[in-house]
């Protein structure tokens, strides 16, 4: 008979305090939020005054532009980047990046929002990832298309020494696409992740072991001169 163990959630007050953010966020946020979320499109105008869109945060800190994108809302997105609700350092090209809103993308950046720009939380799961790191690592390929025509540093970095071109590794036939796109912007192929690991060795490794030469095939016609030994 096995002994009987009590196992405790190390994580319990975490959780808690996690959840109480979270209610007392969505009690005393204000009312616009809700309107999106709802689907209210005027509503959320009527509420959008240029002083609620630079102030007004959600149960996460997040702006009521950054919500309408989230809600994938374009409308509501394009106005409330008219009415000046748009900030530097809010984080709303990358939320458009991870949600895959290419009008989203094209609005922020013809609103002259940096390509380059993370999320504002350093210390969060995000790893400083730009959104051309979110969008390939997502496999959007008009976004990765869009914010490399923008200006988008191809080598950007995150805090764990990823680049674009590693979240490309998996090979996939978007990755195979975006792995072109970001060759053909002259991307840095010889820099490692945390890994100690570059798209050379993955490439390398597809081609050898797994019958799957499509990368190393990418690579040879852009970078003709690479060693795969």
């Amino acid at each position: 008979m096995m002994p009987f163990v009590l196992l405790k959630d190390l994580y319990r007050w975490r959780k808690i305090g996690y959840r109480l953010r979270e209610w007392f966020g969505r009690v005393f946020r204000h009312e616009i939020f809700t309107a999106i979320e709802s689907g209210a499109d005027e509503e959320a105008l009527r509420l959008g005054s240029q002083r609620v869109l630079t102030r007004a945060r959600d149960e996460w800190g997040r702006s009521p532009l950054i919500a309408a994108i989230n809600k994938c809302r374009s409308a509501l997105v394009q106005e409330f980047i008219r009415r000046g609700g748009m900030r530097t350092g809010d984080g709303s090209l990358v939320h458009a990046s991870m949600a895959g809103d290419i009008a989203a993308v094209r609005m922020l950046l013809a609103a002259n929002k940096d390509p380059n720009e993370s999320l504002p939380h350093a210390d969060t799961h995000d790893n400083r990832y730009t959104p051309l790191m979110w969008a390939a690592n997502r496999r959007f390929v008009p976004i990765v298309q869009a914010l490399l025509e923008a200006g988008a540093d191809v080598n950007g970095m995150g805090a764990d020494g990823t680049t674009a071109i590693m979240c490309t590794l998996k090979a996939e036939p978007a990755d195979l696409e975006i792995l072109d796109v970001l060759c053909r912007y002259k991307a840095d192929v010889t820099v490692t992740d945390w890994r100690g690991r570059n798209i050379i060795h993955e490439a390398r490794d597809r081609a050898r072991y797994s019958g799957k030469p499509e990368m190393q095939k990418i690579l040879e016609r852009y970078y003709p001169n690479i060693n795969f030994d």
